[in-house]
């Protein structure tokens, strides 16, 4: 019993050494794995945060040169609408305004897609912006003045300045169609300068003040000068 003792105490302590070092081990392992898996997980944390830095600095680039495009666009749609004023400008473009909810995108593109419709349309006429004030008042001095002009041609017909003898009666004829030309060549006129300057059709109180001017001036003129 007594020889047997530290053989026995040699295989113990042996297999306490193997249980430990087998431990160890183990531990050792698990400890490596959780340190992988810590690894992992912190390698893809970076890995989204880079991606979402990216992406926002992508964002950010794509929101600068919208913002760009936006500024340019409404600059140029102000810059257009002056056209359909009666002032020579309407000054700088106007500082944005709060919205009241969040636009998006496509909402804004969309937005800025039908004012430039719609002043298209009145470019060519088909959208009914309203005349200038004076317009009533300038229709009518062209009417009058086209009057004025369409007498004295009349009055240098009938004078008949150098016409060779017979021609009396052609010119006389040529002098009353003048005249009635006269009542309604302003009305081209009215429409032109409409068209040209506010790219808008003349309304009826237009061409009733251009003809009612021009038969006015010739009721008042023709006694005078023929």
């Amino acid at each position: 019993m007594d020889v047997d003792s530290p053989v026995s105490e040699y295989a113990r302590a042996c297999a306490a050494y193997t249980d430990a070092v087998v431990h160890a081990h183990a531990a050792r392992a698990k400890a490596e794995e959780r340190y992988r898996d810590e690894v992992a997980r912190v390698r893809v944390v970076a890995e989204r945060a880079v991606a979402a830095r990216e992406a926002a600095q992508k964002r950010a680039t794509s929101v600068d040169a919208f913002v760009g495009v936006v500024d340019d666009t409404a600059a140029d749609l102000w810059r257009r609408t002056a056209e359909h004023t009666t002032q020579p400008g309407l000054g700088p473009t106007p500082a944005p305004v709060e919205p009241e909810r969040e636009e998006t995108a496509a909402e804004i593109r969309a937005r800025l897609k039908d004012v430039a419709k719609l002043l298209g349309q009145a470019r060519n006429g088909k959208f009914p912006l309203p005349a200038p004030p004076r317009a009533t008042a300038i229709a009518a001095g062209a009417g009058a003045a086209v009057a004025v002009f369409a007498v004295v041609a009349a009055s240098l017909l009938l004078s008949g300045a150098g016409a060779p003898h017979g021609m009396a009666p052609f010119l006389r004829a040529a002098a009353l169609v003048v005249l009635f030309l006269g009542l309604v060549a302003g009305v081209p006129v009215v429409t032109g300068w409409l068209a040209l300057r506010h790219r808008i059709t003349p309304e009826p109180v237009h061409i009733a003040a251009c003809v009612v001017a021009a038969i006015a001036a010739t009721a008042v003129l023709t006694p005078i000068v023929l």
